[in-house]
Order: C-alpha cells, then structure tokens, then sequence
C-alpha cells in the first residue's frame, strides 16, 4: 500500500463572501406622464447566485414610490437592502427595474406577494438555467417561479410598464477586486417624443466583506 493512502483526507473550505445591496436616490428630471403631471413607480430589485449556469439562491424585494412628479428627489433609505453570500467560484446577479403603473391597487396584490418572498430563497440545483434568461423580467421572475406569483406579476403588468431595467453580473473576481467601484450610476430615459419622454437618474451601491469560518 502506498504511504500516501493512509494520510487522512483534508476537507477543503471554501472562500465565502457576504454581499449587500444598498438603493441610493431615484432622481425625477422628466416624467412620462404630462397630463396627470406625476408618473405612479414602484421599483423592484433582486440578487441572485449562480453556480455552475444554475440559479442556487436569490433575495428580492419591492417598493412603491408613490406618485413622482418631474423633478423630485427620493430617497430609498428607508428601503431595506438585500444581503446573500457568495461561495468562491460563483457568481452574482444584479437586477434593478423601474415600473410606471397606471392604477397601484392592481398591482398591490402581486407586491404584498412578493414581500413574503423577500428573504433569500433557496432554489433547487439546475431549477432553471442563467443561459435560458434572455427576457429581462426573467430575473426577477427566478424566486418568483416557485409559486404563481411570477404569472400573476406578467397578468398584472404590461412590458410597456417597464421604464428602465439594470443587470449586471459580477465573477467571484470582480468581487475580490478590493479597488473595484462600488457604486452604479443609471440612466433611464424614454423616447425622444413629448409623449413618452422621461429621465430618471438612479444608482445603488455594494459592500462586500470576507467572511472568515
């Protein structure tokens, strides 16, 4: 028998990140509305882990904005941020989106839905895979998928609804990097016409801390 078989199997731990998501204030300079003279926004935010092109856990949450009038400030601190770790070796997605809605009590159903899904979720291995999101409400749609929460939300709302949308995906490297910026800047802007021209200005930011076992 080799000398080698009888050394004892070491247990390789792996590097782990915590991740925090943190909204910074929404910027009217336009709105889309010019008759009510106020846009009705909720905005919906999501993290979500992916290991091996499989989504294995996301965190979502929603907020309504109220009626926003062209060149209002809001400030989402009260807004509660999201938080998931991340293992070496997996990646993060970032999704952000801007909802102007017509009437808030048809869509409140589907956001009180949400708000009890607003805690990381837990999706099994392969539930659905990152190359097949190719519809940008598909991210935001991966917790969701577990119930009908997800059919009621594309009932409710119609795509024309959808004011801007931000995704990003970071690798455990841009993660590491410790130079890296941590804030995102957006800009959502509508058609160059009197009927359907709006400017909003976002951002949010990310902390990142090693977690040490």
């Amino acid at each position: 028998m080799s000398p080698k078989a009888n050394l004892p199997t070491q247990k390789v731990q792996l590097k782990s990140q915590q991740v925090d998501l943190i909204l910074q204030p929404l910027i009217a300079n336009d709105i889309q509305e010019n008759l009510t003279r106020y846009d009705e926004l909720f905005v919906t935010y999501s993290l979500s882990v992916v290991d091996r092109d499989s989504v294995v856990k996301s965190a979502h949450g929603t907020r309504y904005l109220g009626k926003v009038e062209k060149g209002a400030k809001i400030s989402l601190d009260s807004i509660p941020g999201l938080r998931l770790d991340v293992k070496e070796g997996q990646k993060l997605g970032i999704q952000i989106a801007l909802w102007e809605i017509d009437d808030y009590s048809k869509s409140q159903k589907f956001l009180n839905k949400v708000s009890s899904y607003s805690e990381a979720l837990q999706i099994p291995l392969a539930f659905v895979e990152w190359s097949s999101v190719s519809n940008p409400l598909g991210w935001f749609l991966w917790g969701t998928r577990l119930s009908s929460v997800g059919l009621d939300f594309l009932a409710s709302l119609d795509r024309d609804d959808l004011l801007g949308i931000s995704e990003v995906v970071w690798t455990w490297e841009d993660l590491s990097l410790q130079n890296r910026p941590r804030i995102k800047r957006i800009q959502w802007k509508g058609k160059d016409s009197a009927i359907n021209s709006f400017h909003y200005e976002f951002g949010y930011e990310i902390k990142v801390k090693d977690i040490v076992k």
